[in-house]
């Protein structure tokens, strides 16, 4: 047996069907929830108590004063160095003892990534930072994908930015337009509704914009030295300007 719904009974009421087109309907309406349930099975990942865990990092949970210890969140084994459980446990028994409402406006309470990448910047009053670190390791767990179906999401807008016209793209080029167009995504907005900032302007010339081939393909080839190429961190700047600016 199967509820179908209060509207479902409604509005077969008012219908004129014959018994045996109505089992054959609920069969089949049947069956596709069923297959619906299976599919979404398989896409959910095989630890998903531990996602089902990451509410634990919500503003309205973790500054609870009963919230859980420090032990019970998710991934600390996977994600972070033993040494630094000590610093982090601290920071998170910490979190119950400053009044954020006097700091962070009522949308950052209740928005987790909101909240944490605040936290992540937030000073005492000596200009000591003081939850860095937990900041970080959140911000790691709530980008993680939680199931297949993200993955192959992210995949379908890669195959949408570098298609055979436009093959060429490097790795660290394509690795950030990833970034803006799932930023966009996830905002629902459009790219016609943003606009730059004068740093922005600023930072897109020439010099940063039109490589030769022999310079950006070796730098594709080597990641690494892009870090002490100046023109290409004021590139990677622009490009992160525009993902945290949405």
């Amino acid at each position: 047996n199967c509820d179908y719904g209060l509207d479902y009974n409604r509005v077969l009421k008012t219908l004129n069907i014959e018994p045996n087109a109505i089992k054959t309907l609920e069969f089949k309406a049947f069956s596709f929830i069923k297959a619906l349930l299976y599919e979404l099975d398989k896409r959910l990942p095989d630890n998903l108590e531990f996602f089902q865990k990451l509410q634990l990092f919500s503003p309205k949970q973790c500054l609870n004063q009963l919230h859980p210890s420090f032990i019970e969140l998710p991934f600390i084994d996977q994600f972070l160095n033993k040494s630094m459980f000590g610093t982090i446990e601290t920071q998170w028994e910490k979190l119950t003892t400053v009044k954020f409402t006097s700091y962070l406006s009522e949308d950052e309470l209740s928005d987790s990534l909101k909240f944490w990448s605040k936290l992540y910047s937030f000073k005492d009053s000596g200009g000591t930072y003081i939850f860095t670190e937990l900041s970080e390791f959140v911000l790691k767990l709530l980008c993680l994908p939680s199931s297949n179906a993200i993955v192959e999401r992210v995949f379908s807008i890669l195959n949408g930015v570098k298609t055979r016209s436009r093959n060429k793209i490097n790795l660290v080029m394509l690795e950030n337009l990833l970034r803006i167009r799932c930023h966009f995504n996830s905002l629902k907005k459009c790219c016609t509704s943003f606009v730059p900032t004068k740093s922005m302007y600023t930072k897109f010339n020439s010099t940063i914009m039109y490589k030769s081939s022999e310079t950006v393909t070796s730098k594709s080839n080597n990641l690494a030295c892009i870090n002490d190429d100046d023109d290409y961190d004021d590139l990677l700047n622009v490009l992160n300007e525009v993902s945290f600016s949405l």
